[in-house]
């Protein structure tokens, strides 16, 4: 997760497979479902939206399967995100919300703070913004306030200039 959030792709990919094929021997299919979501995030980060979209969905099913919540809140986060990187905001909106009440239910706060921030990047996102300001502005002053009571510096500092340069 480091080395993707740092955008070093090469060593990001070299440990997730190394990481898939530890948990695989290990047959942990919690922390696999886990290590997938995490796959699917480097798709998306990398651009390669239609393996992210499938490796997500398969995963967000064996998550359920498994009754495993706050990860179920955290693929549909991912899944809101891909399906944003598509331009399908209304489907986007659906997951996105989704996940911060799954969140919010579970009392993952950090979870649901960057289920909002990502909602927030949807709603500037979305063409000519016509219903989305005001549901910019308040969905990443709720991530803010969350970022900040929890002391997430780097994701409080990305809120904070989405905040001041909401078109970039």
């Amino acid at each position: 997760r480091v080395s993707l959030r740092l955008k070093d792709y090469q060593k990001s990919s070299e440990y997730l497979q190394r990481g898939i094929s530890l948990l695989r021997k290990a047959r942990n299919k919690g922390l696999l479902a886990e290590a997938a979501l995490q796959e699917a995030e480097f798709e998306l980060e990398t651009g390669e939206i239609d393996p992210a979209l499938k490796t997500c969905e398969r995963t967000l099913g064996e998550i359920r399967e498994l009754g495993m919540k706050l990860l179920e809140a955290r693929g549909q986060r991912i899944l809101g995100r891909i399906v944003t990187a598509q331009q399908r905001f209304a489907e986007a909106e659906m997951h996105l919300r989704e996940s911060v009440a799954l969140a919010q239910r579970y009392r993952g706060e950090y979870e649901k703070a960057l289920a909002l921030k990502s909602l927030a990047e949807m709603y500037r996102l979305q063409p000519g913004m016509k219903r989305s300001p005001r549901l910019f502005q308040s969905n990443l002053s709720k991530a803010i306030s969350i970022f900040r009571q929890l002391g997430a510096e780097i994701d409080l500092s990305q809120c904070t200039q989405m905040l001041t340069s909401p078109d970039s």
